[in-house]
């Protein structure tokens, strides 16, 4: 699986490097991922936005994600 062309494990590298910290993998939610398919796939990419999150952090995540997926 993918992000843009960018490999899901590879894609947490490129945004961690801007200071946007997001994983890969199933979170211990196998049935979910299993249902989805994902699970033979090794998951997917999660992004983990909280209430104390500005909306600047937020639109700062979508700029890079837009950056990442143009890139790949």
């Amino acid at each position: 699986m993918s992000v843009g062309g960018v490999c899901r494990r590879e894609a947490p590298k490129p945004l961690g490097q801007h200071g946007i910290y997001v994983w890969d993998g199933n979170y211990c939610a196998l049935a979910v991922m299993g249902r989805q398919g994902l699970e033979p796939k090794g998951g997917m990419l999660r992004v983990g936005p909280v209430h104390y999150n500005t909306a600047g952090e937020t639109g700062r995540l979508f700029d890079e994600l837009e950056v990442l997926v143009k890139s790949g």
